[in-house]
């Protein structure tokens, strides 16, 4: 896990949650990636706070995905 920087991307000194959406959100929201800002320059802080954005990431692809659902 030490250089583990799955999903963060580093803009200037600070850390941020950056994953691509699905395919049918995009299309629902026009918007291509789900980005949050971790607020650390620590990379050790940014990773735990990573694992914590997950559940964010799909609670709001199961939210617009359920409302695409019942529009259709």
């Amino acid at each position: 896990m030490k250089n583990d920087t799955r999903y963060l991307l580093r803009r200037g000194q600070v850390w941020q949650y950056h994953r691509k959406l699905p395919k049918e959100v995009r299309e629902a929201t026009g918007q291509a990636f789900f980005r949050r800002s971790l607020e650390t320059t620590d990379l050790k802080v940014a990773q735990k706070k990573r694992d914590l954005m997950h559940a964010e990431y799909h609670a709001a692809v199961d939210q617009v995905s359920q409302a695409s659902a019942e529009s259709q």
